[in-house]
């Protein structure tokens, strides 16, 4: 066990050292933006050439970053076949910008799945060197077709036997009765509307849920990280200036999931690039107003209108997040181009906004660049929310995403080993305080942890686990100590039967952040 929790902490020392974050009353608000004009990306720029604005007042730039995807990818450091961890530059060499392609497959119809599948083979048949793609699909939850990869033909071939019916879409828009007898047609519609609202709400939870998974998977990636989300419409409308759910009837509001959802997304510094998978649509409107779904008749809104205010939810959502909409195109191969483009070169911009002014609403960005020609693309705003502190059941459903995901959280690194040759077997973690919010309180340094084992099943089911809560109160002596050698851990594990995989996780229990690692549950 001694040289099984020093080898651990011998990798730890590896690892460059990175500030922690120790908590203030102030919270740095981080900006990417891409500048570029007719010929490319402008790569020259400095922290004097930009100008930012929070809602109108100019910002003093704390911090200032630019990476560029022609600069190395950071060589990998090895891990021995008996350690694992959730940090990128452990797994492959880490790429200064990426691009997943997230292929929407719960909200998409088969026909609009199958041309938005050729365009992208298209462009994967293009692929530059620098390239690094990653495929991501959408449908009863999100999964890996393949991780950050610059090989085409890898891609192309996981992509080409992706292939899914989507049936939640057609119950979510039922044709109306037409029996000849209104009052049966009214109770037929009211039922089907039901059973409508069901799955709406399921594709909103299921979507958002896969956002935030991503966002947590891909966060600590350096550099411009984009999300080409090919989709033919969300389940949701936006508001302009609001979070608030366009409902109907017994759909649930989802302003405050929609809400952190984004705020997750800007947190990782992440850009949606949503892509309407149905092309063109100038026919499609044409044909969509002449025929109403049953539960848009109950909205008294033309099916032309629903269509509209996706097009609209799709805009607002790539201004909020620094990416771009594209639709009524069937050059679904230029818009990817164009997304993985933007992550040539990019700037990262951080300031300290007035605590005082975080009052929940939206404040508006703006960034300017004394530069000619200079067309700059950046998120225009975000949601002035406090930090709260998180609720028992908030923490529940997020630990609970974070078990079943099928991806691991990255943004508290962790190194994990399944020692087997202790009196009981356990796992020994090393967790990067990097990722954890800690308090200065006097002489003293707080914070608290959730550590949680869960055993997974080949199909992803929940066999058995284990919680506990690790406090953290040290003086200055082992404040240094942790920021050497991280907080070591040690949780015994017993493994049930048909027991495939254990998933290590660690919530930050004052912000929400995770961290997780999935290891093969080796038997002695």
């Amino acid at each position: 066990m001694i040289l099984s929790t020093l080898a651990i902490l011998s990798m730890f020392a590896q690892i460059p050292a990175v500030e922690p974050t120790v908590r203030v009353n102030t919270r740095l608000v981080e900006v990417n933006v891409v500048v570029r004009n007719k010929n490319g990306p402008i790569d020259d720029l400095k922290k004097d050439d930009f100008t930012i604005l929070d809602h109108g007042s100019e910002q003093k730039i704390a911090t200032f970053a630019k990476v560029s995807s022609k600069e190395a990818a950071r060589a990998s450091v090895p891990l021995p076949t008996d350690i694992y961890s959730n940090r990128t530059e452990h797994r492959t060499e880490t790429p200064t910008g990426v691009t997943v392609i997230l292929f929407d497959a719960l909200n998409t119809q088969m026909a609009d799945q199958a041309h938005a599948r050729d365009q992208v083979v298209s462009f994967l048949k293009q692929m530059g060197p620098r390239d690094r793609i990653a495929l991501y699909s959408l449908g009863s939850d999100l999964r890996v077709l393949q991780d950050f990869t610059d090989d085409p033909k890898d891609l192309i071939r996981k992509l080409a036997k992706h292939v899914r019916v989507a049936t939640e879409v057609d119950a979510s828009e039922p044709d109306p009765s037409n029996t000849g007898n209104s009052d049966l047609d009214k109770f037929l519609d009211e039922a089907s509307g039901k059973i409508a609202d069901l799955y709406i709400n399921r594709r909103i939870e299921v979507t958002l849920g896969a956002l935030e998974s991503l966002a947590h998977h891909v966060g600590y990636l350096p550099g411009r990280k984009n999300v080409v989300w090919i989709t033919s419409g969300f389940p949701f409308s936006i508001g302009p200036q609001t979070m608030n759910l366009d409902t109907t009837r017994a759909q649930g509001n989802y302003s405050s999931e929609i809400a952190r959802a984004t705020r997750v997304i800007n947190e990782a510094n992440i850009a949606i690039y949503p892509v309407d998978a149905r092309g063109l649509t100038s026919n499609k409107m044409i044909a969509a107003s002449s025929r109403t779904t049953a539960r848009q008749a109950r909205t008294n809104s033309g099916s032309s209108d629903f269509f509209l205010a996706g097009l609209d939810t799709m805009q607002i959502l790539a201004e909020r997040t620094g990416g771009k909409a594209f639709y009524n195109t069937n050059d679904i191969s230029r818009a990817v181009r164009e997304a993985v483009n933007d992550a040539e070169v990019s700037y990262t911009i951080g300031y300290y906004p007035d605590i005082a002014k975080l009052d929940g609403r939206f404040r508006e960005i703006k960034v300017k660049v004394e530069r000619k020609g200079a067309e700059l693309r950046y998120r225009k705003g975000y949601f002035a929310l406090p930090d709260e502190p998180q609720s028992d059941g908030k923490e529940k459903r997020e630990v609970g995403q974070g078990i079943i995901s099928p991806l691991d959280a990255t943004a508290i690194p962790l190194l994990v080993r399944f020692d087997h040759t202790a009196a009981k077997p356990q796992l020994v973690m090393v967790v990067e305080p990097r990722g954890v919010n800690i308090d200065r309180k006097g002489d003293r340094f707080v914070g608290s942890v959730g550590v949680i084992v869960a055993q997974l099943s080949a199909e992803g089911k929940l066999r058995g686990g284990s919680s506990d809560d690790i406090q953290i109160n040290v003086d200055q002596a082992g404040y240094n100590k942790m920021m050497t050698e991280g907080i070591l851990i040690y949780k015994s594990v017993q493994i049930q039967p048909e027991v495939l995989r254990i998933r290590a996780l660690v919530v930050d229990h004052s912000s929400g952040a995770m961290g997780s690692v999935t290891i093969p549950a080796q038997v002695k």
